[in-house]
């Protein structure tokens, strides 16, 4: 595993585990640690194992990324399960809208202002920008499970869109 930041109890790439339900967990690796933009990314696989053993650079991430509290690594009230050496090249084209309907913007991941307004049709295809207590985290995690849309699928699309 990776060797925190004085003060930090994860680094960039170290993964969590986050409790699903009775003998079953998700996996999750920290892509970016910044005041206010602490980010994780989903992987698909689950394990009944909390130390599944997995290579996690060989696992298939999820989109949306979500918001994770440190705090609850500090507190324990969730642990790491190992770390990966990949980081992320797509984190710029990574955003997020926020606001209210009728006064949304986009805002990208380490940015402070908002890149632009957006429409609130617009809006539905962009994650919000949310910030998750535990339970919230793991009700988040349960539903990008569901959705099952990976970060290449993702990718794939935004790009696309871009060459039009």
């Amino acid at each position: 595993m990776t060797t925190p930041a004085k003060g930090q109890p994860v680094s960039l790439g170290d993964v969590f585990r986050i409790p699903l339900r009775k003998n079953r967990f998700a996996f999750a690796r920290v892509i970016n640690l910044k005041d206010g933009w602490d980010l994780a990314e989903l992987y698909k696989e689950t394990s009944s194992s909390p130390a599944p053993g997995f290579d996690f650079d060989l696992c298939t991430p999820l989109y949306p990324p979500f918001s994770f509290s440190i705090a609850d690594i500090k507190k324990r009230k969730i642990s790491l399960a190992g770390s990966t050496s990949k980081r992320p090249e797509y984190l710029g084209l990574i955003a997020f809208s926020r606001g209210i309907s009728g006064r949304r913007s986009l805002i990208r991941i380490n940015q402070y202002k908002s890149e632009r307004p957006i429409t609130d049709e617009e809006a539905v295809l962009i994650p919000e920008q949310e910030f998750y207590s535990l339970d919230g985290m793991i009700d988040r995690a349960k539903e990008i499970l569901r959705a099952s849309r990976t970060t290449a699928q993702w990718l794939a699309e935004t790009l696309r869109d871009d060459l039009k």
